[in-house]
């Protein structure tokens, strides 16, 4: 979907739901909450379904209008922040593998093999590093 054809979508939206934008939100300023207090429970209903779907709606409209150059550097940042996630999960399992390994005689037994309990558990990490490294 190219920048124009964004913009124009983000247009029709605001046409089109005109009624729902001009919802009044308490973020806004433009309702108090002794205001929503005075509503029947049937209005309070309805205009919080109505002020969800506007916020709903802004958030959509609002992206609609980026530009390319934004959205490829949000595309970017969140790869970046992927990959830093992805990273930090190996450090700290692979940190778990080495606490069980360094527990000494607990973990293994007089033949110095791991117990069947820390080797499933070393396996379902060594699994999930596995995963994550694909």
């Amino acid at each position: 979907m190219t920048y124009q054809d964004r913009l124009q979508e983000a247009e029709r939206l605001t046409k089109d739901n005109q009624a729902l934008l001009s919802t009044p939100l308490m973020s806004e300023g433009s309702i108090s909450p002794m205001q929503v207090g005075l509503f029947s429970p049937r209005q309070k209903a309805r205009w919080q379904s109505d002020a969800m779907a506007k916020m709903t709606l802004d958030r959509t409209i609002k992206r609609l209008r980026r530009t390319d150059e934004e959205l490829a550097i949000n595309e970017k940042r969140i790869a970046v922040n992927e990959e830093k996630e992805r990273q930090a999960t190996l450090v700290i399992l692979q940190g778990k593998i080495d606490f069980i390994h360094g527990l000494g005689c607990m973990s293994h037994n007089k033949r110095g093999k791991l117990r069947p309990t820390y080797q499933r558990t070393i396996e379902g990490y060594q699994y999930e590093i596995d995963k994550l490294a694909n």
